[in-house]
Order: C-alpha cells, then structure tokens, then sequence
C-alpha cells in the first residue's frame, strides 16, 4: 500500500486530507502547520525543525506540502529526499514551489 504524508495548512489542506481519505486506499499520516507564517523565511530549516519536529512524515512514499510558502518548498523536498520519500508535490504551481532552478536541482538528486 502507497503511503501518503501529508503537510497542510488552512482550509484547502484540510480540503486536501479529506479527499485523500475519500478517494484512495493510501496509508494516510498528516501534520498541519501554522495558517499564519512570516512573509519571509529567513531559515526555513529551522522553522520546519520547530514545526515539524517528528520527521517520519517525510518518509512516506509521497509527500504532499500544502504548504502555500515558498521558503518551505526546497527544504521540504531535502528532508523527503534525506528521509527515504519517492516523490514530493508541491500543489500551487511554480510560485509556490520556491524557485524552478532550485526545484529542478533538487529533484536531479
């Protein structure tokens, strides 16, 4: 069975786990972060450490980061990568996504 971790924040998150779990016979795990974020993320690293202190939802076979921030996005995919996941999305398009170079590079690993 695929396992699916989810990371959300706000309503559409919310939306996003239900329709998951309606829709799917995946293994669910899921971790909501803070609706309110700085604009900024100096250091996302540590602001995901303090969020997100279990890592194990990074270990799932694919990582959905509802996160609508796009400082979060790269070290999202790092800790997915370190942490054994087979595919990240990142839902809200390039925007959102942290920078297309950085992705890109980051996927190649």
């Amino acid at each position: 069975m695929i396992s699916v971790g989810l990371i959300t924040r706000g309503i559409y998150g919310l939306r996003l786990i239900e329709n998951v779990k309606n829709n799917s016979n995946f293994r669910i795990s899921s971790i909501e972060l803070p609706e309110k974020l700085p604009d900024f993320i100096e250091t996302p690293a540590d602001l995901i450490n303090e969020l997100i202190p279990d890592k194990n939802i990074f270990s799932n076979d694919l990582v959905i980061a509802y996160t609508l921030h796009p400082d979060l996005a790269p070290q999202i995919i790092r800790l997915a990568s370190e942490n054994g996941a087979r595919a990240v999305i990142i839902p809200g398009g390039a925007g959102m996504a942290g920078g297309q170079s950085e992705i890109t590079r980051l996927s190649k690993k």
